[in-house]
């Protein structure tokens, strides 16, 4: 009797033991984040394709300094993954305290821009390094930014290591509904194609059926504009426009001095 009771204590623990476990595992995902992920993992994807970034990386990295797109920095400055100005940035700033008081940020017109520049910093000296890791091996590829100075807090690597493997980011290309284009973009061409539907005529429907069909399998506008044009020659044409409007604008601005009798300036 008393190995009967053992044997059913120890099978009620095995079973504890797994659902717990289970529990661990199978943590509640965030739908901002999930939301954050169907909306840029093919900008990251595309970084990967051309500047041999891992997407998951970029990914987990915009989650992790965006909060998902969530943060100040992301909603004001379009900035996703907390870049600062540093000596070199021609662009536009936005200010706010950091590691220390009114520090400056690079600020973007966009979030893609942002992404784009992300790319291009990890392209300086200090991580070059990164670049000959495995472009699947993402624990390497966290522990070298943190390393290379990308971030100061020691639980960077971790930090992105979980927010990878919780959202399955290392398995981008094996995700369901995997798609070629912007969703947010395609679902409309295809719900525009739905409700022309109901009352065109059958070869008008077939033509708009035709053209999504070949519009869902073009690469998408990000993908085929960054492959055309190079993302530093579009960044440095930015920035001398940017350097140029600055100068013509210093120019005719007024003096706030005053003249003298003189004719001098004070």
């Amino acid at each position: 009797m008393k190995t009967y009771a053992f044997l059913i204590m120890g099978l009620f623990g095995i079973y504890a033991s797994c659902n717990l476990y289970s529990q661990t595992t199978n943590q509640k995902k965030d739908p901002t984040t999930v939301e954050y992920i169907e909306r840029y993992k093919h900008i990251a994807k595309a970084h990967e394709e051309i500047h041999k970034i891992p997407a998951c990386i970029t990914l987990a990295q915009g989650i992790l300094e965006s909060g998902s797109g969530t943060s100040r920095l992301a909603k004001e400055a379009n900035n996703h993954f907390g870049i600062k100005c540093h000596g070199d940035w021609q662009g536009n700033t936005f200010h706010k305290d950091d590691d220390k008081k009114n520090e400056c940020f690079r600020a973007y017109d966009t979030p893609e821009e942002s992404f784009e520049d992300h790319a291009l910093f990890l392209k300086k000296k200090r991580y070059a390094d990164l670049f000959d890791l495995d472009i699947k091996d993402y624990e390497g590829w966290a522990k070298g930014l943190k390393q290379a100075g990308y971030a100061t807090n020691p639980k960077y690597p971790q930090l992105l290591i979980d927010l990878i493997e919780k959202y399955s980011l290392q398995d981008l290309d094996n995700m369901e509904n995997e798609k070629t284009e912007p969703a947010i973009a395609q679902n409309e061409a295809i719900n525009q194609t739905n409700s022309f539907a109901v009352s065109a005529p059958s070869n008008q429907v077939s033509e708009v059926q035709n053209k999504v069909l070949e519009e869902q399998n073009e690469v998408s506008v990000y993908q085929y504009e960054r492959k055309r044009h190079s993302l530093s020659s579009y960044w440095s044409k930015k920035t001398a426009l940017r350097k140029a409007d600055k100068d013509s604008k210093s120019l005719i601005q007024p003096s706030n001095k005053r003249r003298t009798l003189f004719g001098k300036r004070k």
